[in-house]
């Protein structure tokens, strides 16, 4: 096995979206990973563009900008099996900030065109993203009413 399944294998057995799915859904999930590598200053995503798939970063670190009336504002960065872009799994939607690499990034990229295929056939993995992207969705919006406060994952799911 090469570094790029072990990769995407290991997101699917470790990642909350995909480690309750049967092996048969993972088999097919596996399929349809691209592995993207990029430098430091690379732009991963572009803010107020269509998002064409989910990403997780696998190694390095991201920082997410946001631009909003010409001020560029950071948003705080991602490190290493971190995910963004769950909502673009489930319709279309646009990146709503940029995401840059602080250094050299190894990100696993689940497009959305395949997924939609792929959901489309499996009913019951489309309700498992549906409560779980709802969740992540819903935990960012509570983020930004809770303003520069500080939660862990468990202290912001136990407020959930």
């Amino acid at each position: 096995m090469d570094a790029k399944q072990e990769a995407i294998r290991s997101t699917l057995k470790n990642h909350l979206l995909f480690n309750l799915l049967p092996e048969t859904d993972q088999r097919a999930l596996e399929l349809l990973f691209e592995v993207r590598n990029y430098q430091a200053n690379d732009v991963l995503v572009e803010q107020d563009t269509p998002m064409e798939g989910m990403y997780i970063i696998h190694s390095g670190r991201v920082r997410l900008k946001q631009t909003v009336n010409s001020k560029r504002t950071s948003l705080g960065e991602l490190g290493q099996e971190a995910s963004f872009g769950e909502i673009s799994l489930l319709g279309k939607a646009e990146w709503p900030y940029e995401v840059v690499a602080s250094e050299r990034v190894t990100a696993l990229r689940l497009p959305r065109d395949k997924m939609a295929g792929l959901l489309a056939t499996r009913p019951m993995m489309l309700e498992l993203f549906k409560k779980h992207i709802g969740r992540v969705e819903l935990s960012h919006r509570l983020r930004g009413f809770l303003g520069s406060a500080q939660y862990s994952a468990q202290q912001l799911s136990a407020i959930m």
